[in-house]
């Protein structure tokens, strides 16, 4: 279940774009692949692009990726536009949600999961290709990750873990549970979640309560499976800063496949290990 959880989240990340009105937000977002491979948004072609240890290819032309979610050869990318659904690995990519910013996406089978940051939750039953409105209270939107297991639903948020047992039609807040949440993954038929406090929380499959494992120096952008943690202050494996310059990176994505690390950095670069160290596979824009 750890893989089919890692490939199902939409992993937070992101880096600045200059423009009008200043910076803004956006997410630089990476999906595990099967055969260790990760898909991911090349900014500076605009395209999907699928990296492996030894570099990347283009894939689907896409404007704006905000987040990536994948099962096997199917995959779903929340745009600033909507979300697009593909069935072939982010080779072609259909419209199946528009006019509206999906900041997080998640897939896992026939079921899916987006939300529109502090607006509206969307649920799909077909695999990504029909999407309706979720019930969730609208103070409680800003999410920042989605999380779909076979037991339960979850939203990291910045009031705390909403949680459906419905499939996704219907969304509560878990008393008790961390504020600030950033991101989440299915670990060994557990759930861990991550703060922007930098705590990392264990809790049963149900999400019925949170238990603290570690804090990191600074906050947590993003999990993946083996005990791959991006933060703002650097890259971590099992609660220990990685060799090299990754360990003092702000590291805003981290994915597995198979035998291969995939992380990404600010700027839209992203980096592999596939057991012989850490080197750039893209090289993304500086901004």
């Amino acid at each position: 279940m750890a893989a089919l959880a890692l490939v199902a989240i939409a992993v937070l990340a992101a880096f600045q774009v200059r423009g009008l009105g200043g910076p803004r937000l956006i997410r630089m977002p990476l999906g595990a692949l099967p055969d260790q491979t990760a898909l991911t948004y090349d900014s500076a072609a605009s395209t999907l692009s699928a990296v492996d240890d030894a570099g990347a290819a283009a894939r689907a032309p896409v404007s704006l990726a905000l987040s990536i979610a994948v099962d096997g050869t199917r995959v779903v990318v929340g745009t600033e536009n909507g979300v697009l659904l593909s069935e072939d690995g982010g080779r072609t990519l259909m419209p199946v949600l528009r006019d509206i910013h999906i900041w997080a996406v998640a897939l896992s089978g026939a079921d899916a999961a987006a939300v529109s940051w502090g607006r509206s939750l969307y649920v799909s039953h077909d695999g990504g290709r029909g999407w309706r409105p979720a019930s969730a209270p609208r103070a409680d939107l800003q999410i920042n990750a989605l999380l779909v297991t076979s037991s339960v639903w979850l939203a990291a948020a910045q009031i705390g873990v909403l949680v459906s047992h419905d499939q996704g039609e219907s969304w509560v807040l878990a008393a008790g549970s961390p504020e600030r949440a950033t991101s989440l993954l299915e670990d060994g038929g557990g759930l861990l979640l991550g703060t922007w406090n930098g705590d990392l929380y264990r809790s049963s499959e149900r999400a019925a309560s949170w238990q603290l494992v570690r804090a990191y120096p600074s906050g947590i952008w993003s999990l993946a499976a083996g005990g791959l943690v991006g933060t703002a202050n650097g890259l971590f494996q099992a609660g220990r800063r990685v060799a090299g310059p990754l360990g003092q990176t702000e590291t805003v994505s981290v994915a597995v496949s198979g035998g291969t690390r995939f992380a990404a950095t600010p700027g839209s670069r992203v980096w592999a290990d596939a057991g012989d160290g850490w080197h750039q596979v893209l090289a993304g824009v500086r901004w």
